[in-house]
């Protein structure tokens, strides 16, 4: 099974847990899905860890081009910042008015745009390495 399969299973199962009392979903099944996304999130990590163990030992010294991906992760990060404007009245349950939400959002986003390249300019390790 892919890693990413598991991976979106899992997040599947948290947007379930983070959205039940607006989908009318019982506390029951909120907490069965809380525990399926640790066990969905558990998965991806073996299965992960023996994915890049097989990719070291098949790699050969060629990367696959990354053009466009910072730029796409980029505009991920800031459209999931700024739409907190419209799901944080129903995640963490103090209602704020439109300018604030706004305001944290804008915050956020700048934020969550620092932070990713500070992180990007860390260089990837490489997996052949170790």
């Amino acid at each position: 099974m892919k890693p990413q399969i598991v991976l979106v299973l899992a997040v599947v199962l948290m947007m379930i847990d983070v959205f039940a009392r607006p989908l009318g979903i019982s506390d029951t099944w909120q907490n069965i899905a809380t525990i399926c996304t640790f066990i969905c999130f558990a998965a991806y990590f073996i299965l992960l860890r023996k994915a890049k163990s097989e990719l070291a030992r098949n790699a050969s010294d060629v990367r696959p081009p990354r053009s466009g991906l910072r730029l796409l992760l980029i505009v991920l990060v800031i459209g999931a910042s700024l739409s907190s404007v419209w799901w944080s009245p129903y995640t963490i349950g103090v209602v704020l008015p439109l300018s604030e939400r706004c305001g944290i959002a804008i915050v956020g986003s700048v934020l969550c745009v620092i932070i990713l390249l500070i992180a990007w300019r860390r260089p990837p390790q490489d997996l052949t390495k170790r």
